[in-house]
């Protein structure tokens, strides 16, 4: 067989069928020279003939041919060449493969090395890689696949030159080794390191490293927050896995909620633990919660503090009393139906009354029951037949509720068969099935049983197909037969297998799939379909329906759905089908499913199909198109396939009088056909239409193997050149970076647009030639837009200390647009010295004449702080701090905060000092520097303990409002320095200020975990100065919102507040209202009555 003979045969068959045909050949080629020879043939034939050989590997098990492919411009043949290489090659051919590979299929053809364990030929890689700068960075992103020696011996010595994405896969990979190196890292750093941060933070969000491991990543945290107790970690993950030894660490380090717990992370923490937490952080667990904790935690959380989630009257959420254990649940149901607040409203007792045991609660609930208002009724009912929830044995009970109300109205009759629904389906028996049926019987036969009644029947019926599925599917038939609706999506779950849950229904709803049919019933056999579609392959009998119905539909959107499901759930169905359908009637081909399949799966079938126009047929309009868009996947059609299709898309885009063609769309799919070259798409580049001439251009970019470079380079003299030279970033990512700088280096510049990406693209390409021609350009004259784009690459060679001179120097610019943009020059990755560096050119720009320039500086140095051990930039922001202009002066201060704030305090309060002397800055002082500087001083109070005393030493020599001095107090300080300071600031209190700490008490220390109310105002309460007893009596209002609530000794508390001698306490207790408490007593009925009240 000669090539032409094998070609027509490929023709006739689909893609499976092609590349079986060539695992034979491959394998026929192993003792037949002439099969050797036709696929050598293939190999040097097109691309779609490369790929057919390229296949044959499988076969011969030989891998030139995938070797001779990673040198094809094509990226699909590379793509597809390197599998064979990793599964069939030696290490040797593996390493020269990888030398081979373009840089943006590296990691992945390493990671697939590493997945069949070949680590020998990573690790000689790697060390093969020079020193140059492009190596340092290969190598780097490659480590983390390497073999845990070699990652050992390279990040132990340097762990700051890892950037963050790296970290994700050396944790992932090696988390042992990225453990031990974050740990030494973080001993050695003694201040704030953004990069060691970030590394911390990805390692605690790790789950799944080895149990093994945790100690060491909590010891990491405690090093960190030691180094840098200012910055909250994500320590979410490990109360997760040491529970039992992170409290300390949350207890020591955090002053507020540390994380949010959710019922999940609860559930999981020990009961004693839990509690700690929630006794610190009342917050962090909330009401939503309660429901979903193991019954024990809920017990436990309830004891502990059960006044605080209660409201007026002490009246608890609904939600929480059920899910309360059942002696604790009858308690507080007979304790609120005792309640006053009640009496106006009776029915508000009906959910309390259902909680109560049965046979006490019936005879209460048949007030409601019996109650001639429907609502109060339907609610009633729900209620106490929910109730069967927690009494099993009470199934019946609540089942002749329902019964015996058959003719009662369809509002209540849907709260009735919810409340049935919504009881556990395994706790039925099969002496309650008789009941149900009648319950659903009298439910069908009621003339106004609305559409919300017949999906609450269905709620009702499907649980019960886990547990009796011979019954339910009948009930279900039943119910489908006479409603035929069904809106529910079917979910099984129970002690009956899913399968002879299906083999009942099928049984039960043939006839009525049978009848539909005959009857034409398409959209309710869809809607069943819908409800089962997770199960629908175990029911061959539907299928069959369906398809039935399938070749006899003129409803596009009713078949398409229909050839979905066969193909989610029944491919090989699809497979048999898609044949018959088309020879039934070729219009199949518009829906969308078929087309996909036969693109996908059955492209012999494709061919006749790919003219612009289809045959007639029930499927067809003027208005659609059945060349869908599809965007991939065209490899495996046949060469003659794709050139058929490209000429028809051509036409179709040359077409201005067809209004429904996107020619955009077409030309999108053009240049997706990888077999093809770039004459079917340059034409369009020229197109007068603009939108369609632009995309063309663009789309030459995506052709497979960079056909469209040339032209792309030719529009680079042309008006269209701002959309070419985007579009060759592109092609260049498969170049080698010698042919790309060669071509590059020759382009126009004349265009602002073209030439900064062209000076961006060869700045991107990391080579000394790039580099030096960097610096050529910088000599010349430059558009002051291009001469950023230039300086902006150069942060890209960092490590050359002539390109700090050149940033320096372009820095001094008079004009401020170039120095506006090196302010936000990245700090990511740079050594000791480079970060000296940084901060000179810094310096130089605080320095700039424009008032534009310093503040953009300023702004970049809060956002992104500089690391400035040698104080480079100290002086100068000092100056800035006595800047008339008050934004840069505000600025200057808070950029000096952020720079120094863990190494060198002295120079935040020499700033903060320097404001005060300038009269005019009180207001500034007053609405702008405290309010920051207090908000950034209360997040770790112990660590900044120094800056807070030496600013309010500073305010003490200055008049200004007692009140801002207070803000410091209250916010700033510690506990045990708090009261320190506060005493000597009592005797200044006024009127103003007494009320002001007022609200301080309330604000904040309500929030503060350190704070111990419950001391304050056991001091203050015995004080003789009026004021103080004033204050104690806002600490004890304080501690009811601290500790969730009213305990008898706080009202004994608020009583001697309310006697109080003077005025100003006696008043202000007056206007305290704690909710009342009530006792109560149970009657003969069973029903708890108030005997005493305390307001």
């Amino acid at each position: 067989m000669d090539i032409a003979n094998l070609l027509q045969e490929c023709e006739r068959l689909d893609h499976n069928g092609r590349m079986k045909r060539m695992v034979k050949l491959g394998q026929s080629s192993t003792d037949n020279a002439y099969d050797r020879t036709l696929i050598q043939e293939l190999l040097q034939g097109s691309l779609y003939e490369q790929i057919l050989g390229l296949q044959t590997c499988h076969g011969s098990r030989d891998v030139k041919p995938a070797l001779q492919a990673l040198a094809s411009p094509s990226r699909i043949l590379k793509s597809r060449a390197l599998p064979f290489i990793h599964l069939l090659g030696t290490d040797k051919e593996a390493l020269e493969a990888l030398k081979l590979v373009p840089p943006y299929l590296q990691a992945s053809f390493v990671h697939r090395l590493r997945k069949r364990r070949r680590l020998t030929v990573i690790d000689t890689f790697l060390a093969q890689l020079g020193s140059s700068k492009i190596g340092e960075e290969l190598f780097r992103r490659l480590l983390p696949y390497a073999s845990e020696e070699l990652v050992k011996e390279r990040l132990l010595k340097a762990p700051e030159q890892i950037k963050y994405d790296e970290w994700t896969k050396l944790i992932r990979y090696h988390p042992k080794v990225a453990c031990l190196a974050i740990r030494d890292w973080a001993e050695r750093v003694k201040s704030y390191n953004a990069a060691l941060e970030r590394a911390v933070s990805e390692l605690l969000r790790r789950q799944l490293l080895p149990d093994s491991l945790w100690d060491t990543v909590l010891e990491v945290a405690r090093l960190m927050l030691k180094s840098n107790p200012s910055k909250r970690l994500s320590i979410g993950t490990l109360y997760r896995k040491r529970s039992q030894v992170f409290d300390k660490l949350v207890f020591d380090m955090y002053e507020r909620e540390p994380f949010s717990l959710d019922w999940r992370g609860a559930n999981k923490l020990p009961t004693e633990l839990l509690l700690r937490l929630f006794e610190r952080y009342p917050t962090i667990l909330t009401q939503k919660d309660f429901d979903e904790l193991h019954p024990e935690k809920r017990l436990a959380i309830y004891r502990v503090i059960p006044q605080g989630w209660r409201g007026e009257d002490g009246v608890l959420p609904q939600h929480i009393i059920f899910a309360l254990p059942r002696e604790e649940r009858v308690h507080e149901a007979r304790k609120h139906l005792g309640l006053q607040s009640y009496e106006t409203n009776p029915s508000r007792r009906i959910p309390f009354v259902a909680c109560l045991p049965w046979e006490e609660a019936l005879p209460l609930q048949n007030v409601f029951i019996r109650s001639n208002d429907a609502d109060i009724r339907s609610v009633a009912l729900k209620c106490q037949i929910g109730a069967a929830k927690y009494q099993h044995g009470r199934y019946g009970d609540a089942l002749q509720l329902v019964l015996q109300r058959k003719f009662d109205q369809d509002p209540v009759r849907l709260q009735m068969l919810g409340g049935l629904g919504r009881l556990p389906p395994t706790h039925w028996k099969e002496e309650h099935l008789p009941g149900l049926a009648i319950v659903i019987r009298d439910a069908l036969d009621a003339s106004d049983l609305s559409k919300a009644s017949e999906g609450a029947l269905n709620s009702l019926v499907i649980p019960l197909l886990s547990v009796y599925p011979s019954w339910a599917a009948s009930q279900f038939a039943i119910i489908l037969r006479e409603r035929e609706q069904f809106h529910i999506r079917l979910q099984l779950s129970g002690k009956v297998s899913t399968k002879e849950v299906i083999i009942c229904l099928a049984k039960a709803l043939l006839p009525v799939l049978r009848l539909w049919l005959e009857q034409g019933k398409w959209p309710q056999l869809l809607c069943l379909g819908r409800a089962l579609e997770p199960y629908i392959r175990d029911f061959p009998e539907f299928l069959d329906i369906l398809e039935q119905r399938l070749k006899a539909t003129h409803n596009r959107l009713e078949a398409d759905y229909t050839l979905k499901l066969f193909r989610k759930y029944s491919p090989h169905r699809l497979h048999l089908l898609t044949p018959l359908l088309l020879e039934l009637d070729p219009s199949y081909v518009v829906v969308e499913a078929i087309w996909q399949q036969v693109h996908r799966r059955q492209q012999d079938l494709i061919t006749p199909y790919l003219d612009s126009k289809a045959s007639e047929g029930r499927f067809i309009d003027d208005k659609r198109t059945h060349l869908h868009w599809i965007s991939n996947c065209y490899y495996r059609w046949t060469l003659k396939q794709q050139e058929r299709l490209g000429e028809t898309l051509s036409a179709m885009i040359r077409d201005r009088e067809r209004p429904t063609v996107d020619p955009k769309q077409r030309i999108g799919q053009l240049q997706n056909l990888c077999f093809l070259d770039a004459t079917y798409l340059t034409p369009f580049t020229k197109d007068e239409r603009p939108a369609v001439g632009d995309f063309a251009l663009r789309a030459l970019s995506r052709l497979d193997a960079g056909q469209g470079l040339p032209t792309l380079l030719e529009n680079l003299h042309t008006e269209k050149a701002r959309i070419a030279v985007y579009a060759l970033r592109r092609v260049f990512r498969t170049m080698p970076r010698s042919k790309i700088f060669e071509l590059l280096k020759t382009a126009p510049l004349d265009k602002v647009t073209v030439a900064k990406e062209v000076i961006r693209l060869i700045g991107e390409l990391k080579t000394e030639e790039a580099y030096q021609y960097l610096l050529e350009k910088d000599e010349s004259d430059l558009h002051s837009d291009t001469r950023i784009a230039l300086l902006q690459v150069l942060w890209l060679y960092p490590e050359r200390a002539e390109t700090w001179e050149r940033l320096k120097k372009a820095a001094q610019d008079p004009k401020p647009p170039i120095p506006k943009a090196l302010a936000h020059t990245p700090a990511d990755g740079l050594s000791v010295e480079q970060d000296e560096w940084l901060a000179v050119m810094l310096e130089t720009l605080l320095s700039h004449p424009s008032a534009e320039v310093r503040m953009e500086t300023l702004k970049r140095c809060k956002s992104t702080p500089p690391s400035d051990p040698s104080q480079h930039l100290s002086h100068r922001l000092l100056s800035l701090v006595e800047s008339p202009i008050e934004d840069e002066s505000l600025a200057a201060f808070i950029a000096i905060h952020k720079i120094y704030k863990e190494t060198h305090v002295s120079l935040i309060v020499r700033a903060f000092e320097t404001i005060l002397l300038v009269g005019e800055r009180r207001g500034m002082i007053i609405h702008r520097v405290s309010p920051y500087l207090i908000r950034e001083l209360s997040v770790h109070r112990q660590h900044t303990l120094p800056i807070a005393l030496a600013i309010l030493r500073l305010l003490e020599n200055h008049s200004l409002p007692l009140r801002m001095r207070l803000n410091y107090v209250f916010t700033t300080f510690p506990w045990p320095d708090f009261r320190i300071q506060f005493d000597k600031l009592t005797p200044l209190l006024h009127a103003d200020t007494l009320v002001h700490c007022e609200q301080e008490i309330e604000k904040q220390l309500t929030r503060r975990a350190d704070a111990k109310l419950d001391e304050l105002e056991n001091e203050f309460s015995s004080s003789g100065d009026e004021r103080l007893r004033r204050l104690g009596l806002a600490a004890l209002d304080a501690l009811s919102k601290k500790s969730q609530g009213w305990t008898d000794e706080m009202r004994d508390k608020l009583d001697r507040y309310r006697a109080d001698e003077s005025m100003l306490v006696r008043e202000a207790a007056m206007d305290v209202f704690p909710p009342v408490l009530r006792w109560f007593e149970t009657d003969e009925g069973g029903v708890e009555r108030v005997v005493r009240v305390r307001w």
